[in-house]
């Protein structure tokens, strides 16, 4: 039987809402019974358009939600895909826009089609920007910003179920003949429109991913009003919003409007100025007294503004508006005063309710009507074309256009120049050839992406750039977007630079064969004749590899400049196998006898990137500084020298590498070696920088600086000869040694490959001396082989440490494959498993633990152990027995474990130590369970 439907739809363009109320009736198919071969789709799209009222009675929720969309009718730009039930990617794309028409109607100059009557699909729909930039001082920039989602959506509400009946938040999948019921359904045809055209159309409904602020001026002690006017506040005043996002902040200059606001309820509103910016969501409470909302500066008296400002800061109900979610909009009022240098603010929040357009706006002087460029013959007609001139600008309309796409006229991308402005609108080229030959004085190309595949070029956007470039991102991807092999041979964006290049971006490597190499540009110099603009390249960001052959020069930025090389970042850095004098961070050295202005760039070591005669330019290295960096095995070996394995070194990882053969880890007459100096210690700090070590050998021997921030994988089984006992193996060392030594966030993946040893551990064997391991993971498949132990001799596996002394273990997480994490028989190869496969040894000796083996004097140091264990989790699932435990193994040793352990989870159904004093309880060792049961990576493996 047929669920009876309600539903609402508020439909803007005949200025009215209309509540449709309705039972389940037979709808008749359309008159054809299908639709035509290869049909375009149409679609509808709506936004809030009003504050929602929020009813307790669900039904009324629903409605009063739907109830606050209204058609849209400016000019979006939406990417809309199709997915068909049953397929994870979409079966097609198409970019819309609304048409002229009153009716909301979306047009396409390459639509989607319906792929026929009977597979059942669904849409989804997102317009906006993907980074959130800066300059919003203009309407058609602060509106760009916006950031909307939404899907193919009927507002029907299913009363038996008490509950819609799509999802607002995903795909709802029907056939072509199941939308246009619904459509019928909802009745909603204006008056003189087709209506079998009308309910062909599926209703998109979206809404903002991001959120609005608005800061609103008044004028308190000592200051005049009239001050504060927009005609005067635009020479006297400057204003940032700050958004926040990932531990990171972004000033903004936003948008200025005029607007009144009331001194005095009896009299007229005074005009006064706003400011307006698109922000990322974000909680302005969570450090109230410390992140900024909004910065100005009024001649020269500054004002900083934080939501510990708030004249009603003690009210937790109000402060409430701080914590800003996407599709809110925060109205504060601030109040300026000269005199005491008070500043109180007000506030209040509202749903977002402005129409906002991510249309494309000409910035630059269109000398005709815009060019609008849809696919990769259409882009190489138009550069042969006389429309590639001065004064035109061609915008890209899709989100990416192949260049190296056969069955084109085109057989293989031919660089031609560039002579007019193309905006390429956030959309991406994927090439196997420079995109441009030359970039003349009159070209342009800004807002894009290029991606090189499994070649190389020369550069990846042009051999010379005479005119400009801005916020051009480059890559090495293939045309799925999946990481490629790609490099350059001489720069990153292109060869020659006497041009402008500003606020780009490029993770290209380059290796050259002869001359200068860049990150950005070979060299950066005047044309030819010496004349014409200063060549500039600045606020640019290199994060590759810039390197190149015996003869080779280069420069992280670019080889040789004059001009101004400014604001530049190099990430990645020159390493520590770089010759000094070849390779620089910024610039390598200065051409001709131009002057060259380089200052406020940055660069991750604190080695000098002083050049012949422009030594002393200001330059500044980053906050945290190295003294290298490192991204092969080569390298890592040399680190371990002695000229650079000391106590007060700092070492970073810029890229991930794999290592083969590797034996500074392996050799068991080091691992015990009173020398702090011997091959495979570690003296020095190594920030791993989130990057990987593939590995095909324990890393390390003894850990006695710091290692951080480093995922190990194995690409082979970690295994030790058998031996007596005391022969032992864990990914990342065998010890992290003495009270300075702390090993943190290093994640072992295993994969199908196991830790085999008479000692095992998942990150490290020992732990010792008042060493720290912290946040560190492990899967892996753990083994303990041994031909035989001592009399009263102990062997430990560990899912993070076999054995500890003296150390601190926290916010540790051993993972399980399965579930099942112990296996007692023979070569037992699962991920995540402790297991002892060798038959017939005598066990009595042999501990399991999921965090730590277990406690262990160590006579090197003679120490008695005392472990403190926090905040672990364990997966490790155990049989209830002496030998097991899901987070220590065995605590009988001395102190053993030591007082203070708490915060640590393990299965319910297993003991959460093996062996341990009597008269203890195992709640007395390692704290009362946590009773938050953690939510376990599932996805910790990739």
């Amino acid at each position: 039987m047929k669920s009876t439907l309600y539903y609402i739809l508020y439909i803007s363009i005949f200025s009215m809402a209309v509540l449709l109320t309705g039972c389940g009736e037979d709808l008749s198919p359309l008159a054809d019974n299908g639709i035509d071969a290869d049909e375009p789709i149409a679609f509808t799209t709506y936004l809030p358009a009003s504050v929602i009222t929020r009813s307790t009675v669900e039904e009324d929720a629903f409605r009063q939600r739907m109830g606050a969309y209204k058609a849209v009718v400016d000019d979006y730009r939406f990417s809309i895909e199709m997915f068909e039930d049953g397929i994870p990617d979409a079966i097609g794309s198409g970019v819309y826009h609304p048409g002229e028409e009153t009716d909301g109607n979306l047009l396409s100059t390459a639509p989607l089609y319906w792929p026929g009557n009977t597979q059942k699909v669904g849409f989804k729909a997102t317009a906006g920007t993907v980074s959130l930039e800066s300059d919003q001082t203009t309407k058609a920039k602060l509106l760009l910003q916006d950031q909307l989602l939404g899907y193919g959506f009927m507002p029907l509400w299913n009363e038996s179920a008490n509950a819609p009946v799509d999802d607002e938040d995903a795909l709802n999948y029907r056939t072509f003949k199941e939308w246009y019921s619904a459509n019928k359904e909802l009745g909603m045809a204006p008056s003189g429109q087709d209506e079998v055209s009308y309910y062909k159309r599926i209703p998109l409904f979206l809404r903002h991913q991001r959120a609005l602020v608005t800061i609103r001026l008044k004028a308190g002690e000592g200051v005049n009003p009239e001050d504060l006017t927009f005609d005067k506040a635009k020479t006297n005043i400057s204003t940032k919003i700050f958004s926040y996002a990932e531990g990171k902040y972004q000033a903004i200059k936003p948008l200025a409007n005029k607007t009144s606001i009331s001194y005095d309820p009896s009299a007229d509103e005074v005009e006064t100025t706003e400011y307006t910016a698109v922000v990322n969501p974000y909680d302005y409470r969570a450090k109230a007294t410390a992140d900024t909302i909004a910065e100005i500066k009024l001649s020269e008296q500054r004002f900083t503004f934080f939501a510990g400002n708030d004249e009603n800061y003690a009210d937790d109900d109000h402060m409430k508006a701080y914590d800003l979610h996407a599709g809110q909009h925060l109205v504060i009022t601030v109040i300026l005063g000269r005199g005491s240098r008070k500043v109180v603010i007000t506030s209040y929040v509202e749903d977002w309710t402005e129409t906002v357009t991510t249309s494309v706006v000409d910035d630059y002087g269109q000398a005709g009507d815009l060019i609008q460029i849809t696919n990769r013959q259409e882009l190489y007609d138009f550069l042969t074309s006389k429309e590639n001139k001065q004064g035109n600008v061609a915008i890209i309309v899709p989100n990416a256009i192949d260049l190296e796409k056969d069955g084109d006229a085109v057989a293989e991308w031919t660089p031609q120049p560039l002579n007019c402005t193309l905006n390429m609108a956030g959309a991406t080229f994927h090439t196997n050839h420079p995109v441009f030959s030359t970039i003349s004085s009159s070209g342009t190309i800004v807002n894009g992406t290029i991606t090189v595949g499994n070649t190389h070029v020369a550069s990846a956007i042009a051999e010379t750039n005479l005119g400009k470039i801005e916020r051009i991102d480059v890559f090495p991807r293939d045309a799925e977007g999946k990481a490629s092999t790609g490099y350059a041979t001489q720069a990153g964006l292109v060869v020659v630079n006497s041009g402008t290049i500003t606020a780009c971006s490029s993770v290209l490597p380059v290796h050259g064969s002869t001359g200068f190499v860049g990150g950005i540009a070979s060299r950066s110099t005047y044309a030819e004749n010496g004349s014409g603009p200063m060549p500039v390249i600045d606020g640019c960001t290199v994060n590759a590899r810039v390197d190149g052959s015996d003869g080779v020069k280069g420069g992280g930025i670019v080889g040789e400049a004059v001009g101004r090389v400014t604001g530049n970042t190099f990430i990645y850095g020159i390493t520590v196998s770089q010759s000094a004098a070849d390779f620089k961070n910024i610039v390598q050295s200065k051409a001709g006898d131009k002057d060259l202005r380089a200052y406020n760039n940055s660069w991750p070591t604190n080695v000098s990137n002083a050049f012949g005669e422009v030594e002393n330019q200001n330059m500044t290295v980053a906050d945290e500084q190295y003294d290298g960096v490192l991204d092969c095995q080569n390298e890592l070996e040399l680190l371990l020298t002695s000229a650079y394995n000391r106590t007060d070194r700092h070492y970073r990882l810029s890229d991930s590498f794999s290592m083969s053969d590797w034996t500074y880890g392996k050799r068991t007459d080091i691992l015990n070696s009173s020398d702090a100096h011997a091959d495979g210690n570690v003296l020095f700090h190594l920030d791993g920088n989130d990057m990987t070590i593939t590995t095909d050998g324990m890393l390390f021997s003894n850990v006695m600086g710091t290692v951080r921030d480093l995922t190990v994988r194995l690409s082979s089984d970690l295994i030790t000869e058998f031996t007596d006992g005391t022969d032992a193996i864990a990914a990342l060392a065998y010890a992290v040694t003495g009270s300075n030594a702390k090993i943190s966030n290093i994640k072992v993946k295993a994969g199908t490959h196991r830790i085999q040893a008479s000692n095992a551990g998942g990150v490290v064997v020992w732990a010792y001396d008042g060493a720290t391991v912290e946040d560190c993971q492990c899967k892996a498949n753990i083994q303990i082989w041994v031909n035989g132990i001592g009399d009263g001799a102990r062997i430990y596996a560990g899912g993070i440490v076999a054995c500890a002394a003296k150390a601190f273990i926290t916010r540790c997480v051993f993972h399980s494959a399965d579930g099942t994490l112990f296996r007692n028989t023979e070569a037992q190869m699962v991920k995540g498993t402790l297991t002892t496969p060798v038959a017939g040894i005598d066990s009595k000796g042999i501990y399991y633990g999921g965090i730590l083996g277990g406690t262990a004097e160590k006579e090197s140091v003679h120490e008695n152990p005392n472990v403190l264990i926090t905040d672990c989790t364990s997966w490790f699932i155990t049989s209830k027995n002496s030998k097991k435990g899901s987070v220590v193994g065995y605590a009988l040793d001395k102190d053993g474990i030591a007082e203070g352990c708490q915060g640590n989870w393990w299965p319910g159904e297993s003991d959460g130590v093996g062996s341990f004093p009597d008269g203890k309880s195992v709640e007395q060792l390692i704290g009362r369970r946590n009773a938050v049961a953690p939510i376990e990576n599932t996805n910790y493996d990739n």
